[in-house]
Formats: C-alpha cells, structure tokens, sequence
C-alpha cells in the first residue's frame, strides 16, 4: 500500500470517528471534519496533559471542542504520535475504550521508543479491569523500557487493584532495596504518602535527599508531607 493510500485511509477512519464523537457527545461536527469541501473548523489546540485535561473536562461544551480540535489535527498530521496519544486520552476520559485503544497502539507504533503511550495503553486496562491484559503489557515494555520507572509503578497499582496486597507490598519493598537508583525508594515514599504514613515517608525521603542530593523530586515529595505533617515551615 502506498504511503498516500495509507493516509487517506486514516483521515477516512478520523472522519468516522469524529461523526460517532459527535453523535454520542449530541453536539453538530465541523463541516470539515465531516466531509473534505470546506467549511468552518473548530480551533486548533495543542494537546493537554493529564492535569489540565481534567480541568478541562468539567465544561462539557469545551472539553467537546477540545476533541473535535484533536480529531482537526490528527486529520492534518496522521503520523504525530503526540497528537494521536492526545486523542486517544481525550477517549479515555470520555469513556471510549476502543477508540482510546486504538490511538494509543497507533501511538506506539509511530513513536516505538516513547514509552507514554503503552504506559496509557496500561492505564486504559487498569480502568477496565482487565488485569491480565495489564498484566502482560506491563510485562512486555517494562523490559523495553527499563530506565522508566512508571512501568514498576503500574505494577504496583495493578497487583492493588487485583487484591494481591501482600504480593503488592513484598515487590514494592525489593524494589526499594535497590541502591543504585532513587526512583524505587520514592516510589515507596509516594506509596507509604498515600497511606498516611508520613514519617515512614518522610524518613524514606531523607534517606533519598542523602543519597543523592540533586535528585529534585524528592524534594517535591518531602514538602508535600511536611505541609500534611503540619511543618510547612521547614
């Protein structure tokens, strides 16, 4: 297949999804996002992260907009797998799961070597239960992306999510016995925040800050438990 024949086939798929978006959200689609003569188009937007996204969210009639302005960009640019892993977050947070699905493997495979659109492939799964579905994702990049410390959290999550709190807590502590690295140790730091239990966090952050002291995240941390341990000052 050609590379134009691919790309119409693309904008072709883009096209009905946009009109499918639009019928299931109950606002009217852009002229041009429904056929290729013209019309007024929504504006073009960059991609939100995950924060704003969810801001985004609480206007429906914005967060409509905001959809139609990514399907608008990826009929223009197919191959930007931003762009595609954007849409396909948008999906996710409205409910999509097989769209959502299908931009983010679209994502992976325009972009192999960035592992955010497997670790939202993941994200995708855990939301629908299908634990071993995540389970063998997870196995089958963390091992492509080991210097990526998002994937051994997934895990984490996803053995809690399963249950499997026992099983959960023995891999998240042989992670933090590594000393070679602080991702793991923060990790549990984050783990035992959310837990409250803010001065085993906070020692395990000190151990950190010793460590390696240019490591700024960890400083992130520790002030979001000194404030919750009432010690902002420090």
């Amino acid at each position: 297949m050609s590379v134009l024949a691919g790309s119409k086939r693309v904008n072709i798929r883009l096209r009905v999804r946009a009109a499918a978006l639009s019928l299931a959200v109950g606002f009217s689609i852009s002229p041009n996002l429904a056929s290729d003569k013209g019309g007024a188009s929504p504006q073009a937007k960059p991609p939100c992260n995950c924060r704003q996204l969810s801001e985004l969210a609480r206007n429906p009639r914005a967060f409509t907009q905001y959809g139609l302005s990514l399907l608008e960009l990826a009929k223009k640019e197919p191959r930007n797998a931003s762009i595609r892993l954007a849409l396909g977050e948008y999906y996710l947070q409205q409910g999509f799961a097989t769209l959502a699905e299908a931009e983010f493997k679209d994502a992976a495979r325009l972009e192999p070597g960035n592992p955010q659109p497997p670790l939202s492939h993941v994200r995708l799964y855990l939301k629908l239960k299908d634990y071993k579905a995540a389970d063998a994702l997870l196995e089958q990049y963390r091992h492509r992306f080991p210097e990526s410390w998002d994937f051994p959290a997934m895990q984490y999550m996803s053995l809690r999510a399963q249950g499997r709190d026992s099983e959960a807590e023995r891999y998240l502590g042989e992670l933090a016995s590594r000393n070679d690295v602080p991702q793991p140790k923060l990790l549990k730091a984050t783990v035992l925040m959310t837990q409250k239990k803010l001065p085993q966090a906070l020692l395990l952050c000190d151990e950190v800050e010793g460590r390696w002291p240019d490591f700024s995240p960890v400083r992130l941390l520790k002030a979001g438990i000194l404030y919750r341990l009432g010690r902002a000052d420090e």
